[in-house]
């Protein structure tokens, strides 16, 4: 505002010394000229600023999107890594339960080890 102002003061003064008049409507379209460039500036400015800030949301929506999927697949792992831990223990389990059976009845002479 105080650019604006001064800008428009000054253009006054210079308009004043040339037509030898303060109140003619050049004088007048001075300030008016002056209010509109500040205008269409202010209005430029503030969708520069809006532009930018949209972009800054559309970056960070991105950003948080890949952060999910990542952590997604992250869980994902360990859900499949949880799954493999658990049937591969059971396996061992009937494996163990299974040869311990066969050396019982090993011993017990019901079958004969080959």
């Amino acid at each position: 505002m105080i650019a604006v102002s001064g800008t428009a003061l000054a253009l006054y003064a210079v308009i004043t010394y040339a037509t030898d008049s303060a109140t003619g409507p050049e004088a007048g379209a001075v300030f008016a000229w002056t209010g509109m460039f500040a205008a269409v500036g202010t209005t430029v400015r503030t969708w520069h600023a809006y532009a930018a800030a949209m972009e800054e949301r559309a970056l960070r929506a991105e950003a948080t999107k890949e952060e999910e999927a990542r952590r997604r697949v992250a869980e994902e792992r360990l859900r499949i890594a949880r799954e493999l831990h658990d049937v591969i223990a059971h396996h061992i389990a009937l494996i163990t339960i299974q040869a311990g059976v066969a050396i019982a009845s090993c011993e017990a002479g019901r079958i004969r080890p080959r």
